[in-house]
């Protein structure tokens, strides 16, 4: 099927969805919109999907090893995680990790997990020591002091907004386990219970270890110290040099969890991304040999993190890698959400089953606000004047940079996918590509314009080729559409 004859939205009012057989599958059109019925291997059920998605995999490449402990240990790791002490260390901590991760996928996560385990341990100690703090047993003076007028100074728009960007940052990671999902059995029923586990207590944690934070060191101290506030609250509180770099140590440790838990989940996201057959190389992508692992996005991975940790000036580093994260991913969160309900209202039409896992109305209309909020107000300035933000230098670059690796992506492709092929009288198709080992990818080929309806006539919507090995299953597939919708 090719690529512009699917236009975002249903069909007009008054036209009607058709449902065809290609190949003995399910394929449901309404002239704009084309769904095709396909299940995972990791029993979920049945559902439709655009057809211009990844194709399903209906055995994961990488095993079924991630359950309820994994699930909460790669949201925990990756909202988790604190900066260490120089850019050549993250630099080599980074290579992520990488090093770990290429060879084995269960021990990958079981690493994980057990990081996550030491560093839930080192928060629930700073939030205990942090009771004794308040309980006058340590050598700080008054414990009370940050408590007492709290609140006292001017609240400005772009203090608002800066703080609301460093707590979406902080609970960046509560949808880690949700790009593993292809390996998770019975996904729904196990994310919806176990994610909402590890945003508990991470939410609890935080609390606790931020008035710990509070009780032993001194507000101003807090504001300038280049020092990470975990390390500060050590200082104060213990004192003793030894226990300093002990602890100073599970810090450490933490951040290579973190590193970790955003290499297994984003490794995920990356390939999906190949998988649609937008990125170069899909077969690349899309391998998981020699070692059953994604060692392309892995290295993708890596060599951004590298860049974005020596690129930066040091002592901004980590308040523009936030903002440059936080805003273009809000741009990308606020089209994602508003084009949910577009593709609701599109799925009515079409008189499609509810999807097994769906957001509740309110919260996606909330998600809409605050994406707007993040989206707008950034370009409020601070009350320093335009050097007066949270890094030494324009306090709107993270935005213009942002803003720009939207547009330049976007001109790409419109070139790539319309104005070049319009002159060149060809147009982009996807085709399903079959690996050695099960693996399943799309691959963006050129087909003449002459040669297009021949092309539609012998492949699916998508891109499978009819009365081929490789639409072997499509029986199998209508099956389980029927089933999908008595459920």
């Amino acid at each position: 099927m090719s690529f512009p004859r699917f236009r975002f939205g249903g069909g007009s009012k008054g036209e009607a969805a058709t449902t065809t057989a290609v190949g003995e599958a399910t394929e449901i059109s309404d002239g704009n919109l084309t769904y095709v019925a396909e299940q995972g291997g990791n029993d979920s059920l049945p559902s439709y999907q655009e057809a211009l998605g990844a194709p399903v995999e209906t055995k994961s490449p990488f095993g079924y090893s991630v359950g309820p402990v994994t699930i909460i240990f790669l949201n925990i790791s990756k909202m988790i995680g604190t900066g260490v002490y120089s850019t050549r260390k993250q630099a080599s901590y980074s290579l992520v990790c990488f090093a770990v991760l290429a060879f084995h996928t269960r021990f990958s996560y079981i690493l994980s997990n057990g990081i996550g385990f030491v560093k839930v341990l080192t928060l629930v100690f700073i939030a205990i020591t942090g009771f004794v703090v308040l309980g006058g047993n340590t050598k700080v003076v008054d414990p009370e002091i940050n408590f007492r007028d709290s609140f006292a100074g001017a609240v400005t728009a772009y203090g608002a907004t800066n703080a609301m960007y460093k707590i979406v940052f902080s609970y960046a990671g509560f949808e880690n386990a949700f790009n593993v999902v292809n390996e998770v059995k019975n996904p729904v029923k196990q994310l919806r219970t176990y994610a909402f586990v590890a945003l508990t207590v991470v939410a609890i944690l935080y609390t606790l270890a931020n008035v710990a934070f509070f009780a032993a060191v001194p507000k101003a101290e807090l504001l300038t110290s280049k020092e990470i506030s975990a390390a500060l609250f050590f200082k104060h509180a213990l004192g003793s040099s030894s226990a300093v770099k002990g602890l100073n140590f599970l810090i450490a440790l933490s951040s290579f969890g973190n590193l970790i838990a955003v290499l297994l989940g984003q490794s995920r996201l990356i390939r999906e991304c190949g998988r649609q057959g937008v990125l170069p190389f899909p077969r690349f992508w899309a391998s998981t040999r020699p070692f059953g692992t994604p060692l392309g996005p892995y290295f993708v991975k890596w060599l951004l993190t590298v860049i974005m940790i020596v690129g930066p000036p040091a002592g901004d580093a980590f308040n523009f890698i936030v903002d440059l994260q936080v805003y273009p991913d809000s741009f990308f969160k606020l089209g994602m959400v508003i084009g949910l309900l577009l593709v609701r209202r599109a799925r009515r039409r079409l008189n499609l089953p509810r999807s097994e896992f769906r957001a509740w109305d309110f919260v996606v209309y909330f998600n809409i606000l605050v994406n707007v909020f993040l989206v707008v107000m950034p370009w409020y300035p601070p009350a320093k004047g335009r050097n007066g933000g949270d890094v030494s230098f324009w306090y709107g670059t993270y935005i213009v940079v942002g803003i720009a690796i939207f547009i330049l992506c976007g001109l790409y492709y419109i070139a790539w996918i319309y104005i070049i092929p319009h002159f060149k009288k060809y147009r982009i198709c996807q085709e399903v590509i079959v690996l050695d080992n099960g693996a399943q990818t799309h691959a963006l080929v050129k087909v003449p314009l002459h040669e297009l309806a021949e092309w539609e006539a012998t492949h699916d919507a998508l891109g499978r080729k009819l009365n081929s090995d490789s639409g072997s299953d499509t029986k199998v597939r209508g099956e389980l559409a029927d089933e999908g919708e008595k459920a």
